[in-house]
């Protein structure tokens, strides 16, 4: 495996897929992997929103819809046309975004005429576009930004074109539910290639201050009690809608993708069970400026961190992320000079 292709795909919005997305992005680039980031969200596209600080702005911000529906009419510009460039403040490493360009309307518009015939030319569209970036850049990862819900580019982003699905779902009944049913109707999909991964992400989940303040143990205790299904019955919380949603996670969600395990961790033998659930807690502060300050020191960075981790493990380049001395030196020297 010389690239892993990795969708970020989230059944409802407001879940933090997106930031978590490029924060593992640019974290795995500050680690020498070559990393590209594609927003595929054509409905509400977030990559083109990152200020000067991050983003170097272009006189055309061409992207994904640009791309592909110029080469769908015979464009041939150059690849390297169509990425936007992160400033030296945003990583350290090797990445490159894409934006959703400026027409992503019309090729959201196009996607439903172009697989009404999975068997044609039209239909590989995708396959085709994801191939030229792997070709032109030979990065060790595409991330692609996936659009919410069940609809027609969801299906593409988790259906056609990942190796491993990162699924970020919200603690609240309608994530919960919805994730679940959009996972029982993706492992039961005919498209769907058997032996791709699925990672877990609960978020937001509350802080740990908060916890303690209710009574609830550390969502690290819980969250590895989820991932191991073990999550005791007779602990009795002051929260119990809290303890209740962690529950519902363990007995539904968990053991869907349990059930269907078997079918590709021999693909991924490296992904340990902690891989495979994740949480991010709330962070009050990134209400109040850029989702990139994060300090490494902060918590919810660090599990981002974590996810990136266990991206480098299912990649074969045999690279892991560095200790985290590391890591907090490189981002003082590139973040916050």
């Amino acid at each position: 495996m010389t690239t892993l292709r990795v969708t970020f795909y989230s059944y409802k919005g407001g879940v933090g897929r997106t930031i978590a997305l490029l924060n593992v992005a640019r974290i795995l680039a500050g680690h020498g992997f070559r990393v590209v980031a594609v927003d595929m969200d054509l409905e509400a596209p977030g990559f083109g929103l990152l200020s000067d600080k991050w983003v170097e702005r272009r006189e055309v911000n061409r992207g994904v819809s640009d791309l592909m529906l110029g080469r769908m009419a015979g464009d041939e510009r150059p690849l390297d046309e169509f990425f936007a460039r992160p400033t030296a403040a945003f990583t350290a490493g090797d990445l490159r975004l894409m934006t959703a360009g400026t027409r992503p309307e019309v090729l959201s518009a196009r996607i439903p005429e172009l697989l009404e015939d999975v068997e044609s030319e039209e239909a590989r569209v995708f396959q085709y576009f994801a191939a030229e970036i792997e070709e032109t850049v030979e990065p060790d990862f595409i991330l692609f930004d996936s659009r919410t819900g069940l609809a027609d580019i969801a299906g593409v982003c988790t259906l056609e074109l990942p190796d491993l699905l990162v699924v970020v779902c919200g603690l609240n009944d309608q994530n919960v539910k919805g994730t679940e049913g959009f996972l029982e109707r993706w492992f039961a999909h005919p498209a769907r290639y058997e032996d791709t991964g699925v990672i877990l992400c609960i978020s937001p989940v509350p802080r740990d201050v908060d916890l303690e303040r209710w009574g609830e143990p550390p969502v690290e205790q819980t969250v590895k009690e989820i991932a191991e299904g073990l999550l005791p019955r007779e602990r009795a919380p002051k929260s119990r809608r809290l303890f209740g949603r962690y529950v519902q996670v363990q007995e539904g969600l968990l053991v869907v993708l349990g059930d269907k395990r078997g079918s590709w961790q021999l693909r991924f033998p490296e992904l340990l069970g902690e891989d495979l659930v994740h949480a991010f807690h709330y962070d009050p502060l990134m209400a109040l400026g850029e989702p990139f300050e994060l300090s490494p020191e902060s918590l919810l960075y660090r599990e981002h961190r974590r996810l990136a981790r266990s991206l480098s493990r299912a990649h074969d380049a045999g690279r892991e992320l560095e200790a985290d001395d590391a890591v907090r030196l490189r981002f003082m020297e590139h973040v916050l000079a």
